[in-house]
């Protein structure tokens, strides 16, 4: 409930216009004679110090220049009433609007719509001003819908449906494609020329790292100016566009555009940077992560790359400075411990292995459950927080800082069952070379680097490992490795 003050000298206007309503009968000047002749007939005062004009400006948000002068104006008592032409020229959203009138002018301005004869002073003019409230904001998703099915239509008919032309394109005949650097005789130059080279590139053997290196050396600056990088180098080949295929949200459209590359080239493209991003992962390069401990000073073994080789560090050197444990070659003690493995499975209980899988996959679906739990719990509580927000039982202030820290909450809550979705899907995928592995002697086969990183972690309670530094004694590798027994507890 407002319990604002009309004041008659305190009456500021505020009108605005955006660019997309043309010819919509709703301009400045309309917008000006028709709040001010209202205005004017109540008996209050028309001060131009107190009109507010946002020319431009879209009503999807309400980061406005003058609408921030105008709640400025009011956070200092200098206007009790605000008069709009229209309810959806302060704001299309009903959030917004809820939020500007009922939070953050309670008590401090009333609001007043000239031509839908209501105020937010009585009760009558709270219900209807609830009421325009939810038509703007019905309008506003009808205009949005319109909008997003006029782009994926276009999108559908290999048209641009709004997007910036990437580098090699430019804007065709009827809104298509065409390409940005094309001769007399057919060849490619220019722009178009250049994204080519990237692609012959990558398809020689080069890494993005290494394409960006090499056209900055060539002083070849990006269509922005700058120096080129690594990650503009990988947008350019997962484009499909390159290949002639547009995509737009859920639309598709084979043969929009004049391709750069073949759809052949592009797969393999496709396939050697998925391939690549899986050799890059944590999982893929180190398998004793999480695993193995520096026998010096028990601190847990970090990954480390260098001359194109991998190593196993002891952070008690590389860090806190108090170890000596020296570089281990990844290659050589993961492979030492693989070849090992059969000598340590238990011959008198050959179930043992298979033991340890269910109850790892047990902890893992468990875990799983736990997060979804935790998800549809969040969501439910979002619900009640809007809730309360609307039914004006929560200050605006107070929404967005309790909304913040759910969505925080979310963000971990999901990574954590991603993960655990992930630890079930290798559990389930390891068990037949695990039950393989209880049997005979061998190296593992068709496993991916996460799914041995699993059998490793359910065979091992622990794994220490220290390297001589350079200079002191004979530079054996030792090794401490303890089989993991029913009972202990987890799977890393």
């Amino acid at each position: 409930m407002l319990n604002a003050a009309l004041e008659p000298e305190r009456v500021a206007v505020y009108i605005r216009w955006s660019t997309d309503e043309q010819g919509l009968g709703t301009t400045l000047e309309v917008q000006r004679e028709r709040v001010e002749h209202f205005v004017r007939s109540r008996g209050w005062a028309f001060r131009e110090e107190l009109l507010f004009v946002d020319d431009g400006y879209s009503g999807g948000t309400l980061e406005r220049p003058a609408l921030g002068r105008l709640r400025a104006a009011i956070r200092q008592g200098e206007v009790t009433c605000v008069v709009v032409y229209r309810l959806d020229r302060l704001s299309r959203s009903l959030l917004d609007t809820v939020t500007l009138v009922r939070r953050e002018w309670a008590g401090k301005a009333l609001l007043c719509s000239a031509t839908e004869n209501f105020d937010t002073q009585s009760p009558i003019g709270q219900m209807i001003f609830n009421l325009l409230v939810s038509f703007a904001e019905f309008e506003r998703n009808l205009i949005r819908d319109r909008t997003l099915s006029g782009k994926r239509k276009r999108a559908e008919q290999g048209r641009n449906a709004g997007q910036r032309y990437p580098l090699g394109y430019r804007k065709g005949p009827d809104g298509g494609w065409a390409l940005d650097g094309v001769n007399e005789q057919g060849a490619l130059v220019g722009p178009a020329a250049l994204v080519r080279r990237i692609y012959e590139a990558f398809l020689q053997g080069l890494s993005t790292g290494a394409i960006a290196r090499m056209l900055n050396a060539d002083q070849i600056p990006t269509p922005q100016g700058r120096p080129w990088r690594f990650h503009y180098i990988s947008r350019i080949l997962r484009n499909p566009l390159y290949a002639g295929a547009y995509r737009y949200g859920t639309a598709r459209a084979e043969h929009a555009a004049p391709a750069i590359v073949t759809p052949e080239e592009f797969r393999w493209v496709q396939e050697r940077l998925q391939e690549r991003r899986v050799e890059r992962s944590p999982a893929a390069l180190y398998l004793l992560s999480g695993l193995a401990r520096c026998l010096g000073c028990g601190e847990p073994l970090a990954g480390s790359r260098g001359r194109g080789r991998r190593y196993y560090v002891c952070p008690g050197r590389t860090i806190l400075h108090r170890c000596d444990c020296g570089y281990m070659d990844a290659e050589r003690l993961e492979s030492a411990l693989l070849a090992a493995l059969p000598a340590y499975l238990p011959e008198e209980d050959p179930g043992w292995l298979e033991r340890r899988w269910e109850e790892a996959a047990q902890a893992a679906r468990e875990e799983v459950e736990r997060w979804e739990a935790e998800l549809a719990e969040a969501a439910r509580r979002r619900h009640r927080l809007e809730d309360q927000f609307l039914g004006g039982h929560l200050t605006g202030r107070a929404y967005s800082g309790l909304l913040e820290r759910l969505e925080q909450e979310q963000g971990v809550a999901q990574a954590n069952l991603e993960r655990g979705r992930r630890a079930v899907a290798a559990l389930r995928r390891c068990r037949g070379e695990l039950l393989r592995l209880a049997r005979e002697a061998g190296p593992w086969q068709g496993l991916s680097p996460e799914e041995v990183r699993h059998l490793l972690h359910l065979m091992t309670a622990s794994l220490g490992v220290y390297q001589p530094p350079r200079g002191r004694g004979p530079g054996e590798m030792q090794v401490v490795w303890q089989p993991r027994a029913d009972g202990d507890g987890g799977n890393g």
